[in-house]
């Protein structure tokens, strides 16, 4: 279906209804005189989150004769909008994710609004009719085309829809010189042609050649695919746990100034002595450790609300049911409820259990991380794009690379290693899973 939305004295049309959470600008058409006193502009809107305000942008890229020539801008979950977004991210906000690495909604930037724990975690067919049927109810919705049809991405093996997510890639730099005095790769293939090393057959290929290294992008040669040649790059991480206990943002900084107790509905199997890793259940960060010291199973109506190693909490035990069921609606909560109370020592990661986010190229699995020591290292899970693959085979046969001032530098490490310094990780580029 197409919806029509109201946003604010906008309205627009969009397919892609949930994504509106990851929503930075509405824009328009340059061109389309409708809208002409809102470019530039911010705008009031109400949301099923609450008020909110958002800018509209002007782009040739929005089509004036598509729904009502007025479209969200989500950046993080739409490859046009990516490129939009490149065009005006010095008027809007960055990218927001909204949908994890399995396809469900993942709204955990919401988290102090009630409502967005609804959506949080489903499926993305599933969110969106349920935010359709509340946008109608709360008069959000201006009406909704059944009969619209378009194209979407799916998976060449299964069927399945493919959502379009920003992810950290590897790309080999085809413009930029790699350093002063050298020329970029582009630039050395437009020579060698002009040269006549290389020669065409027949030769009116040539001109086609020579259109498409003049438009050449950056190659993107990291695929999120389970078959491939594994990229030789390890990240120097924090410190990982077999168990977690998580706390929410508010409660992180208690935590750090003096917080020796947390109480808990869910029992989390620990045991006395246990080793624990403290995660921000937001931003799923680990800030620390903590061994277990104690464990009570008490009523939540003995719970002592003045003791100092709550640090902060209730004035009344009626006032923590309260707060224990908005987080945990799906739970029946009383004085007779059953409690988990943890005693712990906390203490912070050191600098070698933080992780320096060191990246380590290397033929070889290394030991350490070369600049803090650290152990704790993870190899990236993404693998080579088949056909810069291929393109290492003569390289690695003919050991090419192991003479001479590349040292010993083969196939994928030559280019990764960065021995002309071609290759280098960005982030915020856009993939398809």
């Amino acid at each position: 279906p197409l919806y029509y939305i109201k946003y604010g004295p906008i309205e627009l049309a969009t397919v892609r209804l949930e994504t509106k959470f990851g929503d930075t600008a509405v824009a328009v058409n340059p061109k389309d005189k409708r809208y002409k006193n809102f470019v530039g502009k911010e705008i009031k809107i109400q949301t099923i989150l609450g008020p909110a305000k958002i800018k509209v942008i002007a782009d040739e890229a929005v089509d004036i004769k598509f729904g009502t020539g007025a479209v969200k801008v989500t950046p993080a979950h739409d490859p046009n909008d990516f490129e939009m977004w490149k065009r005006h991210k010095e008027e809007i906000p960055g990218p927001k994710t909204v949908i994890d690495q399995y396809g469900r909604m993942d709204l955990r930037e919401f988290w102090e609004k009630e409502r967005a724990k609804k959506y949080h975690g489903l499926k993305i067919a599933e969110a969106r009719n349920l935010i359709a049927q509340d946008m109608q109810k709360e008069g959000l919705m201006a009406k909704i085309d059944n009969d619209y049809t378009h194209t979407v991405a799916t998976c060449y093996k299964c069927g399945t829809i493919l959502e379009p997510r920003i992810l950290p890639q590897w790309f080999i730099s085809m413009t930029k010189p790699p350093a002063k005095g050298k020329k970029s790769l582009r630039d050395l293939g437009v020579e060698t042609v002009k040269k006549g090393e290389v020669k065409f057959i027949p030769q009116r290929m040539e001109k086609i050649y020579m259109h498409w290294m003049k438009n050449l992008r950056d190659w993107n040669i990291s695929r999120q695919i389970v078959w491939g040649i594994r990229i030789p790059a390890w990240y120097c991480r924090p410190k990982t746990f077999e168990k977690i206990m998580g706390f929410y943002t508010g409660v992180v900084p208690e935590v750090a100034k003096g917080k020796t107790k947390t109480y808990r509905i869910r029992d989390h199997q620990f045991k006395q002595g246990d080793i624990v890793g403290f995660e921000n259940s937001q931003t799923k960060e680990i800030f620390g450790q903590a061994k277990i010291i104690k464990i009570e199973k008490i009523p939540l109506s003995q719970i002592n609300l003045k003791d100092p190693g709550h640090y902060k909490t209730y004035e009344s035990h009626e006032e923590l049911i309260e707060a224990i069921k908005k987080h945990q609606p799906q739970k029946e909560v009383n004085e007779n409820t059953e409690v988990i109370v943890y005693s712990y020592e906390f203490s912070k990661l050191d600098k070698k259990d933080s992780g320096c986010g060191n990246v380590i190229v290397s033929t070889k699995t290394p030991e350490k991380c070369p600049r803090c020591g650290s152990k704790n290292l993870e190899q990236d899970s993404d693998v080579f794009d088949t056909w810069f693959s291929s393109g290492q085979w003569p390289f690695a046969v003919q050991n090419f690379l192991s003479y001479g001032r590349y040292g010993n530098r083969l196939g994928y490490s030559f280019f990764l290693g960065g021995a002309h310094g071609y290759a280098r990780k960005i982030q915020n580029r856009k993939s398809a899973f």
